[in-house]
């Protein structure tokens, strides 16, 4: 990752296929879930989306074999954060569901909040105002909660560009 940060795409791929390699050699399932994850976001930062999305893929179907799910949930949100970056609202919206609904069933305030701030960007992107609105002050009172301060800044943020369009103002 820190590869990824610094722009060194190339090394950080190299690095993550070393370790898939690694990890398949040692039967390491977990270690093939990081280099996987890590390989999806080098991808996605390079603006390779289909391979993002095939990595993101095949780290969902490990944590899915794993039974993780809070891995999974994390795979869905990290897919869904692929298609929607590409445009891919309904996609992006379904996984983002799926998100929220493992989220919820570990209350994970933090991940439902998450969750509830990418819905509600989905939406606005689609002109649902409405539940734009109701996602993003379900962000809010998380990040209240939680104390949240860059939450809490970005939940009124993407409430008051709601609020813009909705009143045209």
């Amino acid at each position: 990752m820190i590869y990824c940060v610094k722009g060194d795409f190339e090394k950080a791929l190299k690095l993550c296929k070393e370790a898939i390699s690694i990890a398949e050699d040692t039967g390491d399932l977990r270690g093939k879930v990081n280099a996987y994850n890590v390989m999806g976001t080098v991808f996605k930062a390079q603006g390779n989306y289909e391979k993002a999305i095939d990595s993101f893929t095949v780290n969902l179907k490990i944590t899915e074999e794993l039974g993780d799910k809070r891995g999974i949930g994390v795979a869905y949100c990290n897919l869904g954060n692929v298609y929607q970056h590409i445009g891919d609202n309904s996609t992006a919206l379904d996984l983002y569901q799926k998100f929220l609904e493992i989220s919820q069933d570990l209350r994970d305030k933090s991940s439902i909040g998450m969750a509830s701030n990418n819905m509600g960007i989905i939406y606005f992107n689609m002109g649902d105002y409405e539940r734009a609105l109701k996602f993003f002050e379900n962000y809010l009172k998380i990040s209240e909660e939680l104390g949240d301060k860059r939450g809490i800044a970005i939940a009124y943020g993407n409430l008051g560009e709601v609020l813009m369009n909705k009143f045209e103002y």
